[in-house]
């Protein structure tokens, strides 16, 4: 009686260990690597302060998912959109505004 509630017991612990082995295995196998620095959003002209709030806010998500920064690219936003995107920016953790014409010298960091 007591021997097969110990063997029972030390199967369910085998059996523990084994799916944990294999989940850590199929973890590092299946891992997303980093393979860029930033994950690039471009902002085109014509896109209102809404929009770009929208598109910075689920860029960001997407970066979080994959590990990685997220750097917004100013593409001629008017004003009120510019604002927006920088605060926004500055509220968000690893994530950066640029315009075009400095987007090389954030790509060579």
């Amino acid at each position: 009686m007591v021997s097969d509630i110990l063997q029972a017991v030390l199967a369910v612990f085998a059996m523990v260990g084994i799916i944990t082995a294999v989940y850590l295995g199929l973890l590092k196998l299946l891992s997303i690597r980093r393979a860029r620095k930033y994950l690039l959003l471009l902002l085109p002209a014509g896109t209102d302060y809404s929009e770009a709030e929208c598109l910075i806010r689920g860029a960001h998500l997407r970066a979080r998912l994959i590990g990685t920064r997220l750097l917004a690219v100013d593409c001629g936003l008017a004003e009120d959109a510019r604002c927006t995107a920088e605060l926004v920016c500055s509220e968000l953790e690893e994530t950066g505004l640029c315009p075009v014409a400095e987007l090389p010298e954030y790509l060579k960091e």
